[in-house]
């Protein structure tokens, strides 16, 4: 299913980017998309946006390590994580979701402002860019 579905379906930022990216993995399970709710308004804090989350989660279901001495996995998802900020950053400027969005989702002022000036948005043109980088930097392993 589409990113976009996702988000008209209810899912925050994180839920709908690692829902749509586990789609494109053939991954399913039933802690998806539970693992990243938290994570939507990066963490409810302005910190690291949940679509940029959601995108390194989903890094992980693809290649992350089960074992904590498997340094190898680890180091590839590291490098993942690197080329999709690094492309991610140079598209929007930033990573944190207060910086992204101009507005500071832990007070009741910042939530109405992110209503009111239909900050959703400019949210969905991030779990958009980061799905497409996601997929792409997928592709290019």
């Amino acid at each position: 299913m589409d990113v976009l579905t996702y988000s008209e379906k209810g899912f925050n930022c994180a839920e709908s980017v690692l829902l749509a990216l586990s789609d494109h993995l053939d991954i399913s399970c039933e802690c998806i998309p539970r693992i990243a709710t938290g994570f939507g308004g990066g963490m409810m804090t302005g910190n690291v946006c949940g679509a940029v989350s959601g995108s390194i989660m989903a890094f992980g279901l693809k290649y992350g390590r089960l074992y904590g001495k498997d340094k190898e996995r680890a180091e590839k998802v590291d490098k993942l994580i690197d080329q999709f900020v690094s492309q991610f950053e140079k598209i929007h400027g930033s990573i944190l979701c207060k910086e992204l969005t101009g507005v500071d989702l832990r007070t009741a002022r910042g939530r109405e402002e992110y209503v009111k000036k239909n900050i959703r948005k400019k949210c969905l043109d991030y779990i958009v860019t980061a799905v497409q980088i996601s997929e792409s930097v997928l592709r290019s392993e």
